[in-house]
């Protein structure tokens, strides 16, 4: 997948997150007007997950096209002593 793609993707995703509704804030009592703590934590959560998914889907990408190489080096030497 390419960078760009994975990019929109993850955009799109982390948009959707912020745009969960926050629950009702509570009418009465000393917290009443207190933003809710959790929802905060939970969309941080979030947000650092798909941090840590972009970092090791790129460490994938990064990866494969080393094996690639590594592959297309190992077939050059199997061809040469044929």
């Amino acid at each position: 997948m390419e960078d760009a793609i994975l990019r929109s993707r993850l955009t799109e995703l982390v948009l959707q997150a912020n745009s969960i509704p926050t629950p009702a804030v509570r009418k009465s009592g000393p917290k009443a007007n207190a933003p809710d703590l959790d929802t905060e934590t939970g969309k941080n959560s979030i947000q650092d997950l798909l941090d840590s998914l972009g970092v090791i889907v790129k460490y994938l990408m990064f990866d494969i096209e080393a094996t690639k190489r590594e592959n297309d080096v190992l077939r050059a030497i199997i061809m040469e002593d044929e």
